[in-house]
């Protein structure tokens, strides 16, 4: 299915921080005629981890290009440094968009929708609060994050991949990953030194192994 007609461009960026070109992208959508409205849901077709932005199906059926995902965060150091927590929505998730004053031109993610399909709320189904675990494990397992990533002031990273990957840098580069893409493989790194465990062996710098 193509969406070319139309696909509108979204948010571009400038580096990792995104802006929008506002009157290049409002003449875009006076050609289109799409409504402006305060708020929208949409499904989400791309997730991008490496700026936090997501391309969108619009409940009008046009594809919106790098959506800012809302954060709880902000810019340090005259805008030079992240800082905040962010999580990705996965493929195929309903979210809510919401449009700064109204102008389609300024598109955000606000939220994911856990008990929305086939654009239809499913007011019926049984909400995730509602003390069934099952019910509550199924429906986040099927809305599971892509990516979580927590950025604090100070500059060290925490992130976590969807295959349960955990990995933990400071602004010095040292970091600790635990790899589940590869049994659970830990590497500690530090002032020059790296220290792997793995497959009942550990390595020290390359060099020295000691079998477990």
């Amino acid at each position: 299915m193509s969406h070319k007609q139309n696909d509108l461009p979204g948010t571009r960026f400038r580096g990792s921080i995104p802006y929008t070109t506002q009157r290049g992208i409002e003449t875009i959508h006076r050609m289109y005629r799409t409504p402006v409205v305060p708020m929208s849901v949409a499904k989400v077709l791309q997730p991008y981890s490496d700026r936090m932005t997501c391309d969108v199906l619009g409940s009008n059926g046009a594809v919106i290009r790098n959506v800012p995902v809302r954060t709880r965060g902000g810019l340090a150091n005259n805008n030079a440094n992240v800082y905040g927590e962010m999580e990705l929505p996965a493929i195929g998730s309903w979210v809510t968009i919401e449009f700064l004053e109204g102008k389609q031109s300024m598109p955000m993610i606000t939220g994911t929708i856990l008990a929305y399909s086939h654009g239809n709320l499913q007011a019926s189904q049984t909400p995730p609060n509602s003390g069934s675990k099952q019910y509550t494990k199924k429906l986040l397992e099927a809305n599971k994050l892509l990516t979580y990533r927590k950025i604090f002031l100070s500059g060290t990273t925490v992130e976590v991949k969807d295959d349960g990957t955990i990995i933990v840098e400071t602004p010095s580069g040292s970091f600790i990953m635990i790899d589940e893409s590869n049994s659970g493989k830990t590497t500690i790194s530090a002032r020059g030194n790296t220290i792997i465990m793995d497959s009942g062996k550990v390595t020290i710098n390359g060099n020295l192994e000691i079998d477990q």
